[in-house]
């Protein structure tokens, strides 16, 4: 039963080899064949170009792997380090390639001067207009306690 179940096997790959060989003969006598000449140097560029692409793939993405890592361990020593702003300055999230010159030392220093005073107006600003509207919403409770003309009718026709 075996060698009759291999014999199978034999004769099955025995005919899969026939057709690829008869399919290679078909295949080379096609490229051999002048009127397919064109199509045949076009499909080798486009092979050698997916060849290229391929390697070129392949760089690419350990280029990436390595800049990946390159970043994360930048990313890790600058959270695991001391801060790289100066006592005060503002905390823009983006860290410096270079230290900054005198005079961007001083434009931070004036804006963060500003920034600092704008900031102190705004809040007393604020503190204003809460007093202003604690103080309307205190009439206007008052106001609500004065009977109207309408109310004091009734109230006298009721009481009367």
């Amino acid at each position: 039963h075996e060698a009759s179940a291999a014999a199978n096997d034999l004769e099955a790959v025995r005919a899969h080899n026939s057709r690829c060989v008869e399919e290679t003969r078909r295949l080379h006598a096609m490229v051999v064949d002048p009127t397919h000449a064109a199509d045949v140097a076009r499909l080798m560029v486009l092979v050698k170009k997916h060849g290229e692409v391929k390697a070129g793939e392949h760089t690419f993405k350990v280029a990436c792997k390595r800049s990946m890592r390159e970043m994360q361990r930048t990313l890790a020593a600058t959270a695991e380090g001391p801060s790289c702003a100066a006592p005060g300055a503002l905390d823009t999230g983006v860290l410096p390639t270079s230290s900054p010159s005198p005079e961007e030392e001083e434009h931070m220093r004036d804006i963060q001067a500003t920034f600092l005073k704008e900031e102190r107006k705004h809040t007393s600003a604020r503190g204003a207009v809460a007093k202003r509207t604690r103080a309307v919403q205190l009439l206007a409770r008052k106001l609500d306690d004065i009977p109207t003309r309408a109310e004091l009718v009734q109230y006298e026709r009721r009481f009367a």
